[in-house]
């Protein structure tokens, strides 16, 4: 359909639905009623015909109808030949008329073949013996033997016994262990000590090395004095001292490695031991009174001794008697430095001295009378712990176990004041 008849129809088609529209609410009247109507019929009949006229197909349009493409190239090309291939047919045996005649084939004359068997060696003749006759032998009828073919001597065999029996080689060094450092550094975590415990020789080298192992091994017997096991604070006391050591150490890093491994081995291996033995310390000490002689270590030990009992700031039991037994083997038993070390640490401690001063016991009264007056008062708690209980019963309790402690440390100055 074209554009124009499209458009005709489409008028047709809004002139209907406007006269239906102008029909259904145009006036009552009669008259414009059935012109309306009549318009509408008219209208109806025309968009029929209009449409009847435009839908049969013309002569033209049929004549040239449209050929698609690809039908139009197919009719161009030329008709494809169908060849029908002939049919491969068998081949007929066909007999001959007449037999062939196989006539025999002339064979080639045989080459002789070849004779196998023994194998045939010409020997040389004999030679002709003559019978043995008696007298001497004629040299020229000795057969000369023919000549040997010169043999090469044989090489001696190589044995394992022909070995020297080689000498057992060295056994290789001990391995060096890692260092941090070319040489050793002391740690942050170490004590200032008094100028006489670290009062040393100017150099120290390999001949000092047994004297300062037993110094050692001295202060770590004060420091296990009063229950077996050593402080944290007698410790550093100690591990200072030895530090103070290897920095006088100066022949070589080497040396002063030596130092460090064998002072400090010392120390662990003695503090590990616990508590030791009066004979045991006498013994140590007076070693290093006979090594030294009248040298700086000397004074450098018991100056050592004193700050490990010093240490902790309390005087436990033993730790007198070690003491003085190691003042006594170093020959400084009368020096005033060390005299009352033990008293003036016993007298020191907080709860002791709060004690002394309510008893009224000054550092004047003889130990005679301050063992009395410890008595009287042990006496008076005991009685009233049978009367009272509760807090009141503990705290008399630890004043009994404080006065005991006292007793029996006043006991050991007194002993060893007396030994003097």
């Amino acid at each position: 359909m074209s554009k124009a008849l499209s458009f005709i129809s489409c008028l047709f088609g809004l002139l209907v639905i406007g006269s239906t529209v102008a029909l259904l609410g145009g006036p009552e009247n009669l008259e414009t009623r059935s012109r309306l109507v009549g318009i509408l019929v008219g209208e109806g009949v025309a968009f029929s015909a209009l449409m009847f006229f435009v839908i049969q197909p013309s002569k033209m349009t049929a004549e040239t109808t449209s050929v698609r493409p690809h039908q139009r190239e197919r009719d161009r090309l030329p008709p494809k030949l169908n060849i029908i291939p002939e049919p491969i047919l068998r081949r007929q045996a066909s007999q001959p008329s007449e037999p062939r005649r196989h006539e025999p084939r002339p064979s080639d004359p045989l080459a002789p073949a070849p004779l196998y068997g023994p194998r045939l060696v010409t020997l040389p003749p004999l030679p002709i013996l003559q019978s043995p006759t008696a007298g001497r032998r004629n040299p020229e009828s000795i057969p000369t033997p023919p000549p040997t073919r010169p043999t090469d001597p044989r090489k001696p065999r190589f044995r394992l016994t022909d070995l020297q029996e080689q000498e057992p080689l060295p056994p290789p060094p001990p391995p060096r262990p890692k260092r941090p450092s070319k040489t050793p550094k002391r740690p942050g975590k170490t004590v200032k000590l008094r100028a006489g415990a670290t009062d040393l020789p100017a150099t120290l080298d390999a001949s000092h090395l047994p004297i300062c192992v037993d110094i050692v091994k001295l202060a770590t017997y004060c420091a296990t004095a009063d229950n077996g096991a050593s402080s944290t604070d007698e410790d550093k006391v100690v591990e200072s001292w030895i530090w103070a050591a290897v920095e006088h150490v100066s022949a070589g890093a080497d040396l002063a490695w030596t130092y460090h491994d064998d002072l400090l081995a010392a120390h662990q291996a003695t503090r590990l031991a616990g508590k030791q033995k009066l004979d045991t310390v006498k013994g140590t000490a007076a070693s290093i009174k006979t090594a030294a002689g009248r040298s700086k270590l000397l004074n450098a030990t018991a100056w050592l001794c004193a700050e490990v009992i010093k240490a902790d700031e309390k005087l436990d039991p033993g730790e007198a008697a070690i003491f003085q037994t190691a003042l006594t083997a170093l020959g400084k038993d009368n020096s005033d430095d060390f005299k009352d070390v033990a008293k003036d640490l016993l007298l020191g401690d907080k709860e002791v001295k709060a004690l002394m001063s309510e008893l009224r016991i000054t550092d004047k009264t003889p130990i005679s009378r301050t063992n009395d007056i410890l008595l009287d008062e042990f006496s008076k708690c005991n009685a009233r712990m049978q009367t009272c209980d509760g807090a009141a019963k503990e705290k008399l309790r630890q004043r009994l176990v404080l006065i005991t402690y006292l007793r029996q440390m006043l006991q050991e100055i007194e002993a060893q004041e007396d030994s003097r």
